[in-house]
């Protein structure tokens, strides 16, 4: 009997997390969205903003990768026990089908309209430039990843991942943006091209594919965390990201 209602929790947990999602998503039209995928927004929206027009595409590029929010500490709790009852073979699959699934019915069912795009990323993006923008992101991922590793309350790592995605992960996906497009030495056709066919791709495809490797990434680490420890992880991931953060300077 305990396995039945431990299963059914676990279950539970799981689709809450998708329920979070599309609340949140259809809050967009009245705040700012970076505001709610600090919180936690589904990446779907992701393609919606991707098809925007090219002229209101600067301020809401650093909404396209951020803060996994509360569904960074659901999901985890979700994917151990599922990991010890399927094996990780068959829990990737079933989290991969239930992303693909819930991702294709939201993406049809609900509203789409934007009435805000602020990410104040992308205005430091043009103030202090891309490449300062992007070390300066890389290093905050790596200082609040390194907070979470020392927090011991579920308020103090839901106001950390706040903090990272509104002021970490919305800083590297417009400066990334910005450095590909102008230090890449492209003729102007084919950079029409090539934006073409990632607004096709993103609007289609990227809602599914980058939950998709969000779940992926999760069943990776708890897998780890189970090798190798928590702590040993963490400084893992820390060392990591001031490793990109370097050399993207250097680059």
């Amino acid at each position: 009997m305990s396995d039945v209602i431990r299963e059914r929790f676990v279950w539970l947990l799981f689709l809450s997390n998708f329920t979070i999602n599309a609340m949140m998503y259809g809050m967009i039209n009245w705040m700012p969205s970076y505001l709610i995928q600090s919180v936690k927004l589904s990446t779907i929206v992701q393609g919606h903003i991707t098809a925007m027009p090219l002229d209101q595409r600067t301020l809401a590029q650093g909404i396209l990768i951020s803060a996994s929010g509360i569904s960074g500490i659901i999901v985890p709790l979700v994917v151990s026990p599922v990991l010890q009852d399927y094996g990780w073979q068959r829990a990737f699959w079933m989290i991969a089908i239930a992303s693909v699934v819930v991702g294709i019915v939201l993406r049809f069912v609900l509203p789409s309209e934007k009435k805000f795009a602020e990410v104040p990323a992308g205005l430091l993006n043009t103030k202090l430039g891309s490449k300062r923008l992007l070390v300066f992101s890389m290093a905050a991922i790596a200082i609040f990843a390194a907070m979470a590793g020392f927090a011991k309350a579920v308020l103090f790592i839901i106001i950390i991942r706040f903090l990272a995605g509104a002021i970490a992960h919305s800083g590297y996906a417009p400066s990334a943006a910005k450095e590909v497009a102008t230090k890449l030495a492209a003729p102007a056709k084919a950079k029409v091209t090539a934006r073409t066919i990632t607004l096709v791709a993103a609007l289609f495809l990227g809602f599914i594919m980058i939950y998709f490797d969000k779940n992926a990434i999760c069943i990776i680490l708890v897998s780890m965390q189970q090798d190798f420890g928590f702590s040993n992880v963490q400084k893992g991931m820390v060392m990591s990201a001031f490793f990109i953060g370097y050399a993207s300077m250097r680059n």
